[in-house]
């Protein structure tokens, strides 16, 4: 018996018996058959954990910010169709109100491209808010919206000469740049083959150091590479049989000293056309002065619409963007309340002075307490030896 119970204690901790029994297989509902209703009341199951719930989606608000999406230029032509564009009058009147320097330090404090494509954005909303049933109610015509348009695409023309000239400046700067760094090649395969075919002979060699202008600039290069081909030049029509046998032996040959000129002459070219060229990051002037003259209708158009919103709501805003709100709006300054100010104590200008000057008097008031008791000492002194000098009979006397 003590056996059999030993065995089934063993039995009972073996991991055999711990295992899960198998599952029983799950009868498949019959073909037709509903899900069961959920529960009156019955709430769902939390979600597991580690994992997120899904953020509700929000509705979409068009807030203004950021740069603006591009437009569709067939809009925009539709657009300038259903408007009648300003006669001369009405532009000169719109140009007389904001001058060519006010437009271009207007300029100055945006980028071009950002500003025309949220201008094409604006008109876009103008169009619509001018369509409206409230559109009565905005003072801007459509004349100034055709207005607004066409500075747009005198900025857009600005912008593509701007690129252009970039574009070619560029190019000038890359052609200077290729044509120095062939004629920097030529310049070291020559002095390798003029100085080895030199040696130590003192003459070719004096000759050959004479030719070694300074190189510093790009200029330098070209005249290194002109005083070098003179040399290899004269070097190549010496009729000296030893002298040849070196210039065989190192190769230097016609074609290098021919290279070597045209190098000179191709660099001295590209370093006179790079010469005062240079690319600018920030927008030309014209640029700046279209630029303005954009920003200054918006800011007609944007007073205008907000006008009208103080009586209707349903109109539009217009909301200036990044690219275009420090020239509109403008950057407001916080206000900023001075703190009160308290009288700074009085130190002195000096430490180590006033401890100075502290010390000395002292001194002087310590000297002068010592001379009143030796004064006093003295009095005292010359009482008692007239005390001692009188006679007996004055002393009776007394």
């Amino acid at each position: 018996m003590a056996r059999n119970v030993k065995s089934q204690k063993r039995s009972s901790n073996s991991p055999r018996s711990k295992a899960t029994p198998p599952r029983r297989p799950q009868k498949a509902p019959p073909a037709g058959a509903k899900k069961p209703a959920p529960k009156a009341g019955a709430k769902k199951p939390a979600p597991k954990a580690g994992k997120k719930a899904a953020a509700p989606r929000k509705a979409a608000v068009a807030t203004g910010e950021g740069s603006s999406p591009p437009v569709d230029p067939a809009i925009i032509e539709r657009i300038r169709a259903r408007w009648p564009a300003p006669t001369d009058v009405q532009r000169t009147a719109y140009r007389s109100q904001f001058s060519d320097d006010y437009c271009q330090d207007l300029g100055t404090k945006t980028r071009a491209e950002l500003v025309r494509r949220e201008a094409l954005g604006w008109i876009v909303s103008l169009d619509t808010a001018l369509r409206s049933p409230s559109g009565n109610t905005i003072r801007y015509t459509g004349a100034r919206l055709r207005w607004l348009m066409e500075q747009v695409d005198a900025l857009d023309t600005e912008i593509q000469a701007q690129r252009a000239e970039q574009g070619t400046t560029k190019t000038i700067k890359q052609t200077a740049a290729q044509a120095e760094q062939t004629a920097r090649a030529v310049l070291d395969d020559l002095e390798d083959v003029l100085r080895d075919v030199a040696g130590e002979r003192p003459a070719d060699k004096r000759e050959y150091d004479n030719a070694l202008t300074a190189l510093q600039a790009p200029e330098d290069v070209v005249e290194r590479l002109t005083s070098l081909a003179k040399l290899g030049a004269r070097w190549l029509a010496l009729t000296d049989p030893v002298f040849k046998a070196l210039v065989e032996e190192h190769k230097l040959t016609h074609e290098l000293v021919e290279r070597a000129g045209q190098m000179a002459l191709a660099l001295g070219e590209a370093r006179t056309g790079a010469r005062g060229t240079r690319l600018e990051p920030r927008d030309a002037p014209t640029v700046n002065r279209a630029e303005g003259r954009v920003l200054a209708e918006m800011k007609v158009a944007l007073r205008a619409v907000e006008s009208a919103r103080r009586t209707d709501k349903t109109i539009r805003a217009l909301v200036p963007g990044r690219g275009t709100r420090a020239a509109i709006v403008g950057r407001a300054k916080p206000v900023r309340t001075p703190p009160e100010k308290t009288p700074p104590e009085k130190k002195p200008a000096n430490a180590k002075k006033a401890k100075a000057a502290a010390a000395d008097q002292a001194a002087q008031d310590q000297a002068a307490q010592d001379k009143a008791a030796q004064d006093k000492a003295a009095q005292d002194k010359a009482v008692q030896d007239k005390a001692s000098a009188e006679t007996p009979a004055a002393k009776k006397a007394k």
